[in-house]
């Protein structure tokens, strides 16, 4: 069947066209005539910068009016930003004008009406304009591919689908990690998850290259044969990567293999999402996935509070690791070393020193890890006496310091600005014989310059068998 038999099906009506709503009040308030020309190609920054997606009001239609005052009606960057226009504010049949009235149209032009169809819920436009765009002979991007698989995803509408990924197919147009995504998505809703999984199977992204690699490793077998380990390596090999994009492959990847592993595995696998989400800085995702775990009723162990808290402390999202101590608390892991020192570390972070000394005085047993949280929180949240003490007390205690307690201990002394006791501290280096690196001497000859012993500084940085230029400004 060929594309043109789509028209008369999925033709859009061209009647009633939804006009702007004029009460809706101005979310900006900020629509003025254009004065110049260099003003109206402003819109396109407007657009995407302020995320005008509500406006309704009858700024539009002044807006649009000056446009064409300026005799600017016919200029192609300003129609596409007007469609575009439009299409956030939701007046896709204001776009539609602007559309058909163009005398030329690029890939653009046509993307900007699509995605406004799919995200506002004319999908059958948004599937009529994709084959209406392949027979004027513009060539798709991956943005218009995304949105047409989307849109025939929400029609739930297989056979279209297939049509739109075999115009790909014929085509050969390349296909990104999103456009697969849309994909498998688009196959799933549609009650294909057979086709979904071979379509998992069949496509990984190029620039991925250590999961590429991966999956030239897979026995010809076929990937069936070894789905739970070879599943886990992709996720993991994803998660390390470490990007939106690798991480968005990870998840897809879990989400259509999670009913076939054991529990064990799914735990596994979700927490390697929490950590590689939380590596990327995208908390966020990483609570979600956490959220996912529970409500899936598997039960959260030290390595998933351990990646979840990280990220939180990471993104200082205090609030999120308040609940997340609470659930530490009622699943009874309030005890476990490894987990409290997480708990301190995260408190520290979000500089609440108290709530990290709480978690501290609390522990039944103390590792030089757990003494670091606290001085090196201590430090640099500005109490530097209380990182000092906490020096010493460890010490006392029979703990011996690292190179991490040594420079969180000297950067105190450097922020009080007392040589001597900065003295001390280098004496109980020396006197321990304790192995010192080039953060410890970093940390040392900073702290003489603050406190004004020049001298000193310069001969232990001579004396340092690896020198960092950036020490001395």
């Amino acid at each position: 069947m060929a594309a043109t038999s789509l028209s008369p099906l999925l033709s859009p009506t061209t009647q009633n066209q939804p006009e702007p709503n004029p009460k809706h009040p101005s979310r900006s308030g900020s629509f003025r005539l254009c004065k110049n020309m260099k003003e109206v190609k402003q819109l396109h920054s407007q657009i995407t910068k302020k995320g005008l997606s509500n406006s309704h009001n009858t700024g539009i239609t002044k807006l649009h009016g000056s446009v064409l005052k300026l005799g600017l009606g016919g200029d192609l960057f300003i129609q596409n930003c007007l469609i575009q226009f439009f299409a956030n504010c939701g007046e896709i049949g204001f776009g539609k004008k602007v559309f058909d009235k163009m005398s030329e149209r690029d890939v653009g032009s046509w993307t900007c009406l699509i995605c406004g169809c799919t995200r506002r819920d004319r999908p059958k436009e948004a599937v009529f304009l994709f084959f209406e765009m392949v027979e004027a002979g513009v060539k798709p991007n991956s943005v218009t591919m995304v949105s047409a698989i989307s849109a025939c995803a929400k029609l739930r509408d297989l056979d279209l689908g297939e049509r739109v990924s075999a115009y790909m197919s014929k085509t050969r147009l390349t296909v990104n990690t999103f456009v697969v995504n849309a994909l498998i998505d688009m196959y799933t809703k549609c009650g294909a998850p057979g086709r979904a999984k071979q379509l998992f199977e069949e496509c990984v992204d190029k620039n991925m290259e250590e999961v590429k690699q991966f999956h030239a490793q897979i026995p010809r077998k076929g990937l069936n044969h070894t789905r739970p380990i070879a599943i886990t390596k992709l996720i993991s090999s994803c998660a390390k990567i470490a990007t939106p994009e690798s991480l968005e492959y990870a998840k897809k990847a879990y989400e259509l293999y999670e009913d076939d592993v054991s529990s064990s595995v799914s735990l596994y696998m979700l927490n390697t999402l929490i950590k590689g989400y939380s590596a990327a800085g995208l908390v966020d995702e990483a609570i979600l996935i956490y959220a996912q775990m529970v409500g899936k009723g598997l039960t959260p162990d030290h390595y998933t509070f351990q990646f979840v808290l990280n990220g939180c402390a990471n993104a200082a999202f205090f609030r999120e690791g308040i609940q997340l101590h609470g659930s530490i608390l009622k699943l009874g892991l309030g005890g476990d070393l490894f987990i409290q020192n997480c708990l301190v570390h995260f408190y520290a972070q979000c500089r609440e020193i108290d709530f990290g000394k709480k978690v501290f005085k609390e522990m039944s047993e103390r590792d030089v890890g757990s003494w670091n949280c606290l001085i090196c929180g201590c430090a640099q949240s500005d109490r530097p006496e209380e990182a000092v003490s906490l020096f010493f007390e460890m010490v006392e205690a029979g703990i011996k310091p690292d190179s991490v307690t040594m420079v969180g201990a000297i950067v105190a002394c450097a922020k009080l600005r007392d040589l001597d006791l900065g003295e001390r501290v280098i004496a109980y280096i020396r006197e321990a014989g304790l192995t010192t690196d080039t953060s410890v001497g970093n940390a040392l000859v900073d702290m003489y310059m603050t406190c004004g012993a020049t001298d000193s500084a310069w001969e232990l940085f001579n004396k340092m068998p690896e020198t960092d230029v950036g020490i001395i400004q």
